[in-house]
């Protein structure tokens, strides 16, 4: 939960300082001495299968983190929208993350037509093939979905994916019978 003053709220993606966040609590959170040390910023957090995060307004910024087992997902909400994107996840900063957020875009779009929203929450759902589950970091594969997902269905002017305000996602190896891919799931969210 990251509890922001209201002109941080409206200026800061969720995204962003989630991904700030995972990165620097896990360097305390998963032992990266016995791990192995590729690189200055892998913290071993691809051990992370499911997140929650949301912001609310408040008089004085704080954060609140929680660490607990994977649970079920989020909840169906009124006006819930879905869509599904098949195709490989592509995780932030890599080749094909523009074609993969394309994907979203004209997936997401293809649900709700000309549809837009103030603000909303998301569920994320990905599936990944099971190679990829220990070399892909949520958080990474989570910033470009939540951008490409924001340019569709988010309203008005400024930066689109500074109105997420709830992300709740998941990964998962895909099965022998289901695709890679990503469902979203959103609903509005009236302030």
């Amino acid at each position: 939960m990251f509890e922001l003053p209201r002109r941080s709220f409206e200026s800061t993606a969720l995204q962003n300082v989630l991904k700030h966040s995972i990165d620097g609590f896990s360097h305390v959170l998963f032992d990266v001495e016995a791990a192995s040390k590729r690189g200055p910023w892998d913290r071993e957090d691809w051990w992370i299968v499911e997140l929650t995060a949301s912001k609310v307004t408040a008089a004085a910024p704080a954060v609140t983190i929680a660490v607990s087992v994977p649970g079920e997902h989020s909840q169906p909400h009124a006006n819930e929208f879905m869509a599904r994107v098949n195709g490989r996840p592509r995780p932030w900063i890599t080749r094909g993350e523009a074609e993969w957020k394309a994907s979203i875009r004209e997936a997401v779009s293809g649900e709700l037509g000309s549809t837009r929203f103030e603000s909303v929450g998301l569920d994320l759902e990905f599936s990944l093939r099971p190679a990829e589950m220990a070399r892909t970091d949520i958080d990474n594969l989570v910033v470009p979905a939540v951008a490409a997902i924001a340019d569709s269905v988010v309203r008005g002017t400024g930066f689109p994916a500074t109105r997420i305000q709830h992300i709740h996602a998941t990964k998962s190896g895909a099965s022998a019978h289901a695709e890679e891919g990503l469902t979203v799931r959103g609903w509005p969210i009236v302030p």
